[in-house]
């Protein structure tokens, strides 16, 4: 896979959102690249949005990871422990 196919789905503008998206997305299957703001340096949370990054998926994956996010966003993310890796979907 090239980097021509992935699309930015999101821009987490600091770096805990960033990580709790990116496992939220690949705990559910998908694999995300990112493009960083490197301007954080020692203290990455009081840079702004100079600290931001954008999440990258593949192209297939692209409204997959954005329903994800969007549900995340919303609070309607519901997972369950009896559902298989890859399956998880918002709650409705």
């Amino acid at each position: 896979m090239t980097a021509d196919d992935f699309v930015s789905v999101h821009t987490a503008p600091n770096p805990t959102e960033h990580l709790l998206l990116r496992s939220l997305l690949e705990g559910s299957g998908i694999e995300v690249r990112l493009e960083a703001t490197n301007a954080t340096g020692a203290y990455p949370e009081s840079v702004g949005s100079l600290a931001s990054s954008d999440l990258f998926v593949p192209a297939k994956d692209a409204d997959k990871a954005r329903r994800l996010i969007e549900a995340a966003n919303e609070g309607k993310l519901e997972l369950k422990s009896d559902q298989t890796k890859g399956d998880e979907e918002p709650a409705s």
